[in-house]
């Protein structure tokens, strides 16, 4: 989204209802000197097209028209046809942020230490510290010059592996005591399950550190909480 206002600095880069505990946290501790708004700050009547990045699905804003144009710039493939008022751009890498920042580089677009910051941690979280599977040679290109804009990995590092809360912990040893794993065509895949009483946030998290430890090729994770399976 940072990446997406630097290209069109006229746009306002509205943050999701929800955010990852991480992003949160650094939003927080940086946000005098990020371009971000609340969705409860956004001025919907004056919108006149939407830019999504990294997802394909339109949230719901008040206000806003269900056919305004909109601009999808995705790594993923196309899960739907694009409607009359659509347009998508994107290309298989490890991170959407790669794609934007390839941009900037190409247009010699200005980023300050904060920025490249901050979009270095979008690399690293999508691509697993450049080690994923689905990580190309483009996001080690794009991590490498970002890191050359004065990226500070050690903040990187800090918020990219933040400590798993008490609840967090709880399930993460749920799993692990439920895991099972198969060889399937040559391949380890585990599959781990869990139920708790109350909603637990940043599954994600536990899963990633869940994946660290069991080293699978493929690892699913299905966690049964108040009013979700997820």
């Amino acid at each position: 989204m940072l990446a997406a206002h630097k290209l069109s600095p006229d746009a306002v880069p509205v943050l999701p209802t929800r955010l990852n505990q991480n992003v949160a946290d650094f939003v927080a501790l940086y946000q005098n000197g990020l371009p971000f708004v609340h969705q409860q700050h956004l001025r919907a009547k004056r919108i006149s097209h939407v830019t999504l990045v990294d997802t394909q699905r339109l949230p719901s804003i008040r206000r806003v028209k269900s056919d305004i144009p909109v601009h999808i710039i995705d790594h993923h493939p196309l899960a739907h046809e694009i409607q009359s008022h659509q347009t998508f751009k994107g290309d298989l890498v490890g991170a959407a942020t790669t794609l934007l920042v390839e941009e900037i580089r190409e247009r010699s677009i200005p980023i300050n230490s904060l920025e490249a910051t901050l979009l270095a941690l979008g690399i690293y979280e999508d691509t697993g510290s450049l080690s994923y599977g689905t990580t190309t040679a483009r996001d080690l290109h794009a991590a490498a010059w970002l890191l050359e804009q004065n990226a500070v990995l050690e903040t990187v590092r800090r918020f990219l592996t933040p400590p798993l809360n008490e609840e967090q912990q709880h399930l993460f040893d749920m799993l692990v005591a439920s895991a099972e794993t198969r060889t399937v065509e040559g391949y380890t895949v585990t599959i781990a399950k869990a139920s708790v009483d109350a909603y637990i946030s940043e599954i994600s998290s536990v899963t990633h550190r869940l994946q660290d430890v069991l080293e699978s090729a493929a690892l699913f994770v299905l966690v049964q909480m108040p009013g979700s399976l997820q």
